[in-house]
This record gives C-alpha cells, structure tokens and sequence, in this order.
C-alpha cells in the first residue's frame, strides 16, 4: 500500500468522524431547545377571516385606523348599532399574545351567527369594536422600530397616561416606552380610535396572568354597575369569574388613556400560561371551549352596564331582541351625543397637566435624538478610521 492510499483512507475516516461529531452536536442541542409548534393562525390570515365575517353581515363593518411602523394596516371592526354605547376591545398589543384576538373572532362569530337573543340585543342596544392585532408586525412582544432600542419598543408602554415614568432605557429588553409618550404609529393608531369612538368601556388584552383591572379614574357608576352585572351573568352562564380589581393605570398603559376620551379602561390578563407567549397554548380548541365562554359574560356585562341597565335581582340572559324599538335606537343617539359633550370637557388642571406632558416629551424627543445622532456620528468615525 502506498502513501498516497494511505492518505486517502485517513481522509475518508476523518471526514466520517466530523458528519458523526455534526450529527451529535445536532440531536444534543435539538433535546435541549425546545421547538415551539406554532398552533395560532398568522395575523394575516386572522384579519382575512374577521373581514370575510363581517362582509357577509349588514351589521358589520371595517375600517382601516392607522398603519404599523412597517406599513401594515390596522383594522378595527364595527358591529352593531353605530348610534349607540360603544364598547371597544383590542388584540395583540404585544404581538406574542393572540389569546385575545382569537377569542374577538369567536365573540364576533357570536354576535352576527349565533341568533342568540342576547347577540341580538346587543347589535340593537350596543355597538361592538374591535382592533383584533395592534402589532401587525412582529410575533415577538415589542414593534419593529429599532431606531432607539435593539428590542424595539413596548407598545403598552408607550401610551400617554404617566408616560414620563414608565420604563426608558433603551437597552432594557421587554419595556422600552418609545422615545416619547405615543411615539409608535401604532398607538397613535389606537388613540384615533378612542378619540373618534369615544368608548364607555375599554378592554386591552394581554396573557400575563388571570384578571381584570380597571382604571379607578374612570367612570366608577359604570365600573360598579359593569361588576354587578358580571358576577350575575358569570352564574347564569356557568363559568367562572376572572378575579377583578381596581387601581390607578400604570404608566404608560393604553387603558390609562381611556379617561383621556370620556371612557374607563380595562386591562384584561386571560391567561398565565406561558405558551402564550410562543404561539402553543391555550390551543385554538381551548379557546373555542373555554376561554370564550368565559369572556363572553364580560363582553354582555359591559355592553348592558354602558347603556345604564343596573342588576336586579334576576337578570335575563335570554331577552328578546323584537322588545328594542326603533325610538329606543333615536334615544341612545341623542344620549351618547349629550355624553360625549359632558365627558369631553376636561378640567383646566388636567390640560395644564397634558400641556406640561406634551412638552417634557418633545424636550425628551429632541434631547435624546442629538445624543444618539452623536453616537452615530462618532461611531461611524471610528468605523472609517479602522
């Protein structure tokens, strides 16, 4: 045997040895990372269903609100009475967390399918909106705005209501509040939409554990009302109640703005589960199942405490939709009129306070815009030099 056999044999044998190595280092990283099956519908294919559903139904309609940061449009959709009591839910603030969007389209389903005489009264009685996916984006928590954070920015951080206090640093993973208050088009999106509805009750979703809390500035005759309602309904449906409290919107949450517009906001937590955060549980089974039967209680709760009803002693979850007449439809338009010109005007102290909010944010803008231009700029240098 010569040399040159000898070598190739070596060759042959090492290079055996390393797709061997390859092949191991492979199925030990596979063991030990676990693999996320992706089980929820992408955002796109979501929004298709929720505007075929309300194309084929009178009672409902859409419309484009704002544009994320990359260009996608925000829908928010309409469903029923549009001169009535508007309640407005949304989806996906955080774009890892679909629970609340799937449960939407399931509650829309409700409304316009089911002929059930309590979906009737409300498309009478209420007008439904609903903003399945506010970051159209990104399936990770923040938007795609990396202009100031590597991690982009925190939506739910990112709203007006005590912006200045809410987390800031730019390089801190999960909650960078956006360079200032309602910097994200998608907020500025949500925002429109609260100005243009004017919404007694606002619901923003995430999955970070399992309860409701309600902004104490908000309109507390509502609030007790909503509650007794719920914890009537929650029985005569047969579900449990999420647990519900009340406090001062922390800041920069979007339903801290909710006052701004005349309505009290809600932060709804529905589940602790962390495959929420990766697509894989609850599953779309789950949903359907449990999840929104126990959300559909909230919604009535929340559509019958916004045109005043007070609980009896038995309320009625099957009230026929024919008792609403086309007069009570003319009364809810000249009394959401009348309401929203009380809820509209604002103290004097309260401008005061925006007014000084506004300016520390445009001073932050233009503060932190040179710092970072500077590191651009320096930056850069080096890069040139080397």
């Amino acid at each position: 045997m010569n040399f040159k056999t000898c070598k190739q044999k070596s060759n042959k044998k090492l290079l055996k040895a390393s797709i061997i190595a390859i092949v191991a280092v492979v199925l030990v990283i596979s063991s030990v990372t676990p693999t996320f099956a992706i089980t929820y519908r992408p955002k796109s294919e979501l929004i298709n269903r929720f505007i075929s559903l309300c194309n084929q139904h009178s009672e409902a309609s859409y419309e484009v609100i704002g544009k994320s940061y990359q260009g996608r449009s925000i829908c928010i959709f309409k469903i029923g009475n549009p001169n009535a009591p508007a309640v407005m839910w949304d989806g996906s603030m955080h774009g890892w967390e679909d629970l609340g969007s799937e449960t939407m389209y399931h509650l829309t389903k409700w409304l316009l399918e089911s002929n059930d005489p309590e979906a009737n009264r409300i498309l009478q009685r209420n007008y439904v909106l609903f903003i399945p996916i506010v970051n159209m984006d990104s399936s990770e928590r923040q938007n795609k705005n990396y202009e100031y954070s590597r991690y982009g920015v925190d939506l739910n951080r990112n709203f007006k209501y005590g912006w200045r206090y809410s987390s800031s640093k730019s390089d801190y993973p999960n909650t960078y509040h956006g360079d200032y208050a309602a910097s994200e088009p998608e907020t500025q999106a949500v925002r429109a939409a609260m100005a243009k509805f004017r919404p007694v009750f606002y619901v923003n979703t995430h999955t970070g554990g399992s309860y409701l809390s309600y902004d104490q500035n908000g309109n507390m005759n509502k609030v007790n009302a909503f509650l007794s309602l719920y914890s009537q309904l929650a029985r005569d449906f047969g579900v449990s109640k999420y647990s519900v409290s009340g406090g001062r919107a922390g800041n920069g949450l979007a339903h801290g703005d909710a006052k701004e517009f005349g309505g009290t906001g809600f932060l709804f937590e529905m589940a602790s589960s962390s495959g929420a955060y990766r697509h894989t549980s609850p599953t779309l089974s789950q949903i359907e199942n449990y999840y929104f039967p126990k959300c559909k209680p909230i919604l009535i709760a929340m559509c019958q405490a916004s045109e005043g009803k007070e609980v009896s002693t038995s309320v009625s979850t099957t009230t026929s939709s024919s008792e609403t007449t086309q007069s009570e439809s003319n009364t809810y338009s000249s009394g959401q009129s009348s309401s929203t010109t009380s809820t509209s005007t604002s103290s004097s102290e309260d401008r005061q306070a925006d007014d000084d909010q506004d300016s520390y944010s445009r001073y932050r803008y233009y503060r932190y815009r040179t710092y970072y231009r500077y590191r651009r700029s320096r930056y850069n240098y080096y890069r040139w030099r080397r």
